[in-house]
């Protein structure tokens, strides 16, 4: 079968495992002090911003005055996660990850769904199949009707220097046929 293989970097998780051990004393990355100290003092111009409209009685739904602090608000806030996110993108330990394996078109039968969790469990031996989920894609762009099956895990990665996309793969012999991603377009 010609298999389409993602493997999702789900960097919310190394956030959290990164502040984590920056309560222990310990840091994830070099840069991740940093981040999160300019991360917080974005988060207190957030509060600042809302405390400041809800004393000034500015806090009036959809007015014009409550929907520019708002927009200035989620604009400081998106860039505080921003800021976290690419801190810990360049950690390549061992980190959650949604691992996803689609096959075009094919019937959904018990025996389809062995077959490609055996493809994935050639890579991830770790996979039991009493978690790994059997769907099939119901919104998208390429990839819609699409037998697909998720399992969550983890695992590290490597850096590829390409150019192109993410720059990093699975560190793993079978690695050359997955994609590695932050970003999933396709739903089920």
């Amino acid at each position: 079968m010609n298999y389409r293989k993602y493997i999702y970097r789900r960097l919310d998780y190394l956030v959290d495992k990164a502040v984590k051990m920056l309560k222990d004393g310990q840091e994830l990355t070099t840069t991740f002090r940093a981040a999160k100290e300019k991360s917080d003092k974005l988060l207190k111009r957030v509060e600042k911003l809302y405390g400041d409209a809800r004393r000034d009685k500015k806090d009036v739904p959809m007015s014009p005055e409550w929907c520019a602090i708002v927009e200035e608000a989620e604009s400081l806030r998106r860039e505080s996660e921003k800021l976290l996110r690419d801190s810990v993108r360049p950690y390549l330990g061992p980190q959650f990850v949604n691992v996803h394996l689609l096959v075009g078109y094919c019937p959904q039968t018990i025996p389809y769904y062995q077959k490609m969790i055996k493809e994935l469990r050639r890579t991830f031996p770790q996979a039991k199949i009493k978690d790994v989920e059997c769907r099939q894609v119901t919104k998208s762009s390429c990839v819609k009707g699409f037998t697909l099956i998720t399992w969550s895990g983890e695992c590290s990665f490597k850096e590829t220097g390409e150019e192109y996309g993410y720059g990093y793969a699975l560190d793993s012999k079978d690695s050359k046929d997955w994609y590695v991603s932050e970003n999933c377009e396709y739903y089920w």
